[in-house]
């Protein structure tokens, strides 16, 4: 379904969703709700495929 919007329209839906998905959680951890953050990384790890998963895996990582 991500490569149709890619073809069509230019628009890298699964980056977009993995970029948001960073944003939020940092937001969350940077306000100190350290409890909300944790529950938006299992979500995002729940909803990624293996490539995205350690995409993300760095970008945390990377964070600390």
């Amino acid at each position: 379904m991500y490569e149709e919007f890619v073809m069509l329209f230019g628009w890298d839906l699964k980056s977009l969703w993995q970029i948001a998905n960073q944003q939020h959680w940092h937001a969350l951890f940077r306000a100190g709700r350290i409890g909300a953050a944790i529950e938006s990384y299992q979500s995002i790890m729940d909803k990624s495929d293996d490539n995205m998963k350690t995409s993300l895996s760095v970008w945390f990582n990377a964070l600390q």
